[in-house]
């Protein structure tokens, strides 16, 4: 494993940071679906049929119980039927010739069959094998009319089996059965086959058992669902949210006014033209055997747009509060270059980029997945066998690299590249809100570049609860009532107001746990995190921390636990920047911009401090340290290797509130920065920590000589080390007045005045100053 170290030197104390060993080993990506997390009663089709003969057109979803997710589509073609995480929005059409059966359509639109309808193709069809696909039309030796025939007595609800007579017999749809994904070395469970009686007579009851769930029986359930285990998922108001091989949606449909929409100049995509070629340059994606084993893998592109171009689409909201968009996606950031493409979402009548209302995220470059092995056959376990057969361009699938859309379109499904963003929409829950969502250029593109995204999702997640670093009362926040130190938020989104740089190290110490999909998702994928250990080895006078490697860690692993003091480098991440936002149910708590939001975070103070952790005094106390998740119990302290350092005991010390008083000798990070402070600082931000070395508080001890040290460069004891550093001044900082030697020693206190000092350097405000 590789070792990071980073550290920048003035004096013999300096500043370590290693690669930790890895934590919970994450399993390799994953070509299974997660599970849905449904909770509701279902609709009977009796309702279903009231509905649609008030001339109101209902999509619904259909719900199977045994495997917990929705039936969508995939495998063979990419519209052959299984169960998805997602589901995908459908029309139930009553058969006016017989009471008892419908057609059920979906988005898809065949143009060489002109298939719309879920259809049974029987054995001996041209398919070679017995299946339920949704683009097959009407006729003869398809059959399409679906019977809904209830469960009696069901104690889980409206529950239904749903069977296809093909004239002789009766099918049923049953999930739970394997699918060959040929793209892929394993197989998965997800494949929804139509069985006899027979057939089933020993399956699980449950993979027949299916619950109708209208669009709007799930929206109407958002306030009950967001705080579940599951948010609650708002992905079926999108429309070709994954860009289904034959989705009608995956370009603007005017009939229904709903689809994927574009605006500026820009070459789009959704499938895999320009990317499959024979040995002469004939494009062979339209090739039966191209699709057949990549159709479940369209995805979009974007290539050639002008600065402004966007791909989105519109969806009507009828819930206030916090939503999360997140996507598959990246720009092609090869010669490094910057960003140019955003993921963004805002209310239609947003005035104000970067506010709650308008938020936009640059997309992760290529690059991310192609570092640390996310993309290896361990991550991918691709069959490789399956790309050789046929010619595309940049097919050496074994090289780690995504070098064209279709290998990109494999990878999205194993989620190696996650973009998310969350944006709050407030309006009148009876006239409903409009938002947009997508993708947006912001720069002009050049020939070499382009962007390649899919599966888009949207979720529901609730109203707010805040932590401001400005607060004084830690239990009470902004209030004079105990209603905020009383509250149990669960799962609720976190508007956290804490000052931090991106792309440079801060210090953090929150009251609550942060999983990797927590972290990850209001950080970035990018985000780095350290925590401070023993330095029983290596560079004398070194404070030690050490990385997380956050790639070992499945995505519902605990990180950072509440009370622990860590290091965190961030991207901008989910961070509004404008306006403002009115925290919780009531709105009580105004919290001004900039602030992050970090989503689904639980969190009860009065039982945070009275049965959790025993913390008494929140301006100052001894951050947390834990064995796993159990707390250690009494004094803990880090030690510093070399023998002139073998007397240093360092503790660290966090706030919950501001205005902390931070005593002199203590070690303070600001900027990547850690300051080492000559005398008293009182102006500590709440969730921040410091360091205090018991060994400088003893009377007579030795003193070390430190100043300023940064965490990315690499220095030794010479003038060179500071070169290049960033720091605002220190009245700027509220930090103490001092000049120092460029060994770190101070040579003056209380002033930055170089006046009478010998010739010479010095450091004043973190810069090298000569006097002659």
């Amino acid at each position: 494993m590789k070792r990071f170290a980073f550290y920048t030197k003035i004096a013999k104390l300096c500043f370590l940071c290693l690669s930790m060993a890895a934590m919970p080993q994450q399993s390799m990506a994953q070509v299974d679906a997660e599970h849905a997390g449904f909770y509701g009663e279902g609709m009977t089709i009796e309702e279903l049929n009231q509905l649609q003969s008030s001339g109101k057109e209902t999509r619904i979803l259909l719900y199977n119980l045994e495997k917990d997710m929705f039936l969508n589509a995939g495998g063979f073609w990419g519209t052959r039927t299984a169960t998805f995480t997602v589901g995908l929005p459908l029309l139930v059409m009553p058969n006016h010739d017989n009471n008892n059966s419908y057609k059920i359509k979906g988005p898809f639109r065949n143009t060489e069959t002109s298939g719309e309808y879920l259809g049974l193709v029987p054995e001996g069809n041209t398919s070679k094998t017995r299946g339920v696909y949704f683009d097959q039309k009407d006729e003869n030796g398809i059959y399409v009319n679906w019977e809904f025939e209830k469960i009696a007595d069901s104690k889980e609800g409206n529950v239904y089996r749903i069977k296809v007579f093909d004239g002789t017999q009766e099918y049923y749809l049953c999930s739970n059965n394997l699918m060959t994904i040929n793209v892929f070395q394993q197989v998965n469970s997800n494949l929804v086959r139509a069985m006899t009686i027979t057939e089933i007579r020993n399956r699980n009851p449950r993979e027949t058992h299916w619950k109708i769930v209208s669009e709007e029986y799930l929206e109407d359930m958002f306030p009950d669902t967001y705080n579940k285990e599951r948010p609650s998922d708002a992905t079926f108001m999108l429309r070709a949210q994954g860009f289904n091989r034959l989705n009608k949606y995956n370009t603007y449909d005017s009939e229904s006014g709903r689809g994927w929409q574009q605006s500026g100049t820009m070459t789009f995509s959704n499938d895999f033209s320009g990317e499959f070629f024979d040995d002469k340059g004939n494009d062979l994606y339209t090739q039966s055997n191209v699709d057949q084993n990549f159709g479940m893998f369209y995805c979009g592109g974007i290539k050639k747009a002008a600065k402004g171009a966007k791909l989105f689409q519109k969806v009507k909201l009828h819930k206030s509060g916090w939503y999360q968009v997140e996507c598959q996606g990246f720009f092609n950031d090869e010669k490094d270059k910057t960003e140019y493409a955003k993921l963004y979402a805002k209310t239609t009548n947003a005035t104000s980029k970067g506010t709650p209302e308008w938020k936009s995220m640059s997309l992760l470059g290529k690059s991310y997945g192609e570092e640390e092995g996310r993309i290896s056959l361990e991550k991918v376990p691709v069959r490789e066998e399956t790309f050789d057969k046929i010619e595309f361009l940049g097919k050496d699938i074994r090289d780690n690299k995504v070098s064209n859309k279709v290998e990109a379109g494999v990878v999205f499904y194993c989620k190696v590249y996650p973009n998310y963003l969350t944006f709050y929409a407030n309006f009148d829950e009876n006239e409903g809100q409009d938002i947009e969502i997508g993708i947006e250029i912001d720069k002009d593109m050049t020939d070499n570049d382009y962007v390649y995204f899919d599966d888009f999702r949207l979720k529901y997640l609730g109203e707010s609860f805040a932590l401001d670093e400005g607060w004084n009362n830690f239990k009470n926040g902004s209030t004079a009532e105990n209603s905020d130190y009383e509250s149990k938020y669960v799962n609720r989104p976190l508007i956290l107001k804490r000052t931090m740089t991106a792309n440079t190290w801060n210090s953090l110490c929150l009251p609550v746990d942060l999983t990797k999909r927590q972290i990850t998702q209001a950080f970035t994928a990018r985000v780095e995190i350290a925590k401070l250990c023993n330095a029983e080895s290596g560079r004398e006078g070194a404070i030690a921390f050490q990385t997380l490697k956050l790639d070992s860690y499945s995505d519902d692993d605990v990180v950072t636990r509440k009370g622990e003091a860590f290091i965190i480098k961030p991207l901008i991440g989910d961070l509004t920047q404008e306006g403002y936002i009115d925290i919780g149910d009531r709105g009580e708590t105004k919290i001004t911009a900039p602030f992050y939001t970090i989503s689904r975070v639980s969190l009860c103070k009065k039982e945070l401090l009275e049965e959790e952790i025993n913390i008494e005094n929140l301006k100052r106390f001894q951050a947390l340290e834990y064995n796993g998740d159990v707390v250690i119990d009494g004094d803990h302290f880090f030690t510093v290797n070399g023998d002139g350092y073998k007397d240093c005991k360092l503790r660290v010390y966090a706030t919950f509130e501001k205005e902390t008083i931070v005593p002199a000798n203590a070690y303070v990070m600001h900027d990547s920065n850690l300051y080492h402070l000559p005398g008293q600082w009182d102006k500590a931000a709440g969730y921040s920590w410091w360091i205090e070395d018991e060994h400088q508080s003893i009377p007579g001890a030795k003193g070390h000589r430190l100043a300023f040290i940064s965490m990315d460069g690499i220095g030794d004891n010479t003038t060179t080390a500071i070169e290049g550093f960033i720091t605002m001044d220190a009245t700027e900082r509220d930090l103490p007045a001092a000049v120092y030697s460029i060994y770190g020693q101070i040579v003056r206190r209380g002033t930055t005045s170089l006046e009478g000092l010998p010739s010479g350097m010095y450091i004043v405000n973190g810069k090298k100053v000569a006097v002659r």
